[in-house]
């Protein structure tokens, strides 16, 4: 098999949107460090992507074991009415699911993408798709030389399959023992050569990884995010680093009081009792001055203004342009919802 057709795409995207881009997304995020921004980013490397697209028609014969959901009443003897009168019985509802087996036949056009190489691309389908709907026309030049890879046309034919399968809806409450068989006919097999950029940072020792397409509407991705046990809390400390001597103190001052009033109480004198109490309730207030002030500054390091004020320091550093009014109301959107994401997932952890 031969590329119907080869297409070279042109940069349209720089390095440094890129990169600026990568900052925003990183900063924007309510799960990520304050000074994430300010993480050790290495030289933003370019490469070719060369992807395959392929359309295909598939005649999909497909099977499955489809189960519906019933409601049945059901009769039970109630042990304390038993107890009084064996012959009556209480009536309760008992959901039960009727499985039968269904077959069907779909046909049709699906397009797919994969990467044209033994590796997997960074990017699913639906990414590499909106990138390439995206392109300007004029950026693409129907030249260039690719020779088709055999795992990659596997792979592309693979994903034909599956995402002409998700598209199939079968009927009833429940499926299970899904099975297909298909014959697939190409109809355009092409390959983009996509500019690609990549860039490997570190934050607390730890390396990322990003990637983008350098071509298309700006995207930019990352495989994983710093996070919260990430930080260095070093910033935090010193900020609470008097409340915090003010609790050590008021327990040494217990345990020493209590000490001393133990040894009071040995020649007769317990009222030195009252010293422990006292320093006890000192202990107390200390302490919880100490979390008020701790828990204070460490949302002041995670608002949105310390977060935005951190991203356009780093903007400034790299003589990047400054938050727009649009981009400002997209970070505060992207910051709620990953902040509304984190409080569902909490929830269900």
């Amino acid at each position: 098999m031969v590329f119907n057709t080869v297409y070279t795409v042109k940069k349209e995207i720089s390095k440094d949107a890129f990169l600026r881009q990568l900052l925003f997304n990183l900063a924007s995020d309510n799960g990520t460090p304050p000074d994430v921004v300010d993480a050790k980013f290495r030289p933003v490397g370019e490469d070719v992507e060369e992807v395959i697209v392929c359309t295909a028609h598939i005649e999909m014969d497909y099977s499955a074991s489809i189960g519906y959901d019933r409601e049945g009443t059901h009769w039970t003897a109630d042990e304390q009415i038993k107890s009084k009168d064996l012959g009556e019985r209480e009536q309760s509802i008992e959901a039960t699911t009727e499985w039968t087996t269904y077959r069907g036949h779909a046909s049709g056009e699906i397009t797919a993408t994969a990467l044209n190489g033994s590796k997997m691309s960074h990017s699913d389908h639906n990414m590499i798709e909106s990138v390439i709907k995206s392109i300007q026309s004029h950026s693409i030049d129907v030249q260039g030389e690719a020779d088709v890879n055999d795992e990659g046309r596997e792979n592309v034919l693979r994903e034909c399959r599956k995402l002409f399968k998700n598209n199939i809806r079968f009927p009833g409450d429940r499926q299970k023992n899904t099975r297909t068989n298909s014959d697939i006919t190409v109809l355009d097999f092409c390959c983009y050569k996509l500019p690609i950029y990549t860039v490997e940072f570190t934050y607390n020792e730890k390396t990322y990884f990003a990637w983008g397409y350098a071509c298309g509407s700006l995207n930019v991705y990352c495989k994983g995010y710093p996070c919260v046990a990430d930080m260095d809390e070093t910033q935090i400390e010193k900020k609470t680093r008097k409340y915090r001597m003010v609790s050590k103190a008021a327990r040494l001052l217990f345990v020493g009081s209590l000490f001393f009033a133990c040894i009071m109480c040995f020649v007769h004198t317990p009222w030195w009792l009252v010293m422990p109490i006292a320093s006890l309730a000192m202990v107390i207030f200390s302490h919880r001055k100490f979390k008020d002030e701790y828990d204070r500054v460490w949302i002041s390091c995670f608002s949105i203004e310390t977060k935005q004020d951190a991203l356009e320091e780093a903007y400034k550093a790299r003589s990047f342009d400054m938050l727009t009014e649009e981009e400002r109301k997209l970070f505060w959107i992207k910051y709620h919802t990953h902040y509304a994401m984190g409080e569902e997932s909490n929830q269900e952890r």
